[in-house]
């Protein structure tokens, strides 16, 4: 694949960009000092201008290793493709092996020597009991290992719950504003009382910005400050959206853990700081699905 490349940008490729955060990071990179290259299994919609695509299955080696002169000038790679269960219930072993873990691999072994890796991974690591978590867990770890291996800069960025317009992960956000909004009962699994830490899609791209100005290699938290029991996001829920549902309590089916992380390092060393409280982002996300249903 013959491409002009302007020697005088950085080469950035984004991988997984028909998904929720990668077309919006997308967005927020166009018009910038780089040379944009993205990957995906499937064609885009709409075709930017100044972007070169690729189409290709980051677990099919032979597709892939194809663009290995094209891989061989990429200064940065940021990596968000990945198998997400859109349900627990789909949680898949082998998709979150051949995809999370090998595809993974597969991405940085066409990588030259002094490039980085930045890798989009879940907050779900520090408590892993699904098949995806364990295997984003598993990618990471590997990742560390071969990028110091390979002189690679890795940058891991954990985030928490990502939130806001367009998400398409049956979360607990979304399904509560949904059902807000139709004044339909909102059902919690427990007491209510777990607390959680969420952020917001904008601030998720800000984390990502900054691990592409961070020169060193790390690991590091991406979340909010804010914390919240999800019986009072629902209250919160409710109010925003002048929701007459009722709020119903049925028996725990997973066991009762916080899900609160500290970016003390993150603001630190990336200094990363959340521009969005959660109220203003649901308000943002109630609009868009008044908007689009």
């Amino acid at each position: 694949m013959k491409e002009r490349i302007k020697k005088d940008k950085k080469n950035v490729l984004i991988t997984g960009v028909n998904g929720h955060l990668g077309s919006r990071l997308l967005d927020e990179f166009i018009g910038k000092r780089y040379n944009i290259f993205t990957l995906d299994r499937e064609k885009q919609k709409e075709n930017k201008k100044n972007v070169k695509y690729l189409i290709v299955d980051i677990t099919d080696k032979k597709k892939l290793y194809k663009y290995k002169k094209l891989f061989n000038k990429i200064d940065i790679l940021i990596h968000l493709a990945a198998y997400v269960p859109l349900e627990n219930k789909l949680d898949d072993l082998e998709k979150s092996i051949d995809i999370n873990i090998k595809g993974s691999i597969n991405l940085l072994n066409l990588l030259k020597k002094k490039s980085k890796y930045i890798f989009a991974n879940t907050c779900e690591i520090y408590n892993p009991k699904t098949f995806y978590a364990i295997s984003k867990l598993t990618a990471e770890k590997y990742l560390e290992v071969l990028c110091k291996k390979k002189n690679i800069t890795f940058i891991s960025l954990r985030f928490a719950s990502i939130y806001g317009p367009g998400e398409k992960i049956r979360r607990a956000i979304p399904n509560f504003i949904k059902l807000a909004i139709k004044n339909k009962d909102i059902i919690i699994f427990g007491d209510g009382k777990e607390k959680r830490t969420y952020v917001y899609i904008e601030d998720a791209i800000q984390g990502i910005i900054k691990a592409v100005n961070y020169v060193k290699s790390g690991v590091f938290n991406i979340s909010s400050e804010e914390i919240i029991t999800i019986f009072n996001l629902t209250k919160l829920i409710k109010k925003i959206t002048k929701s007459k549902s009722r709020i119903i309590f049925k028996a725990r089916k997973k066991e009762k853990i916080d899900l609160v992380f500290d970016i003390k390092k993150t603001k630190k060393l990336l200094h990363f700081k959340p521009r969005f409280k959660l109220k203003k982002g649901l308000i943002k996300e109630t609009e868009y699905f008044l908007k689009h249903g």
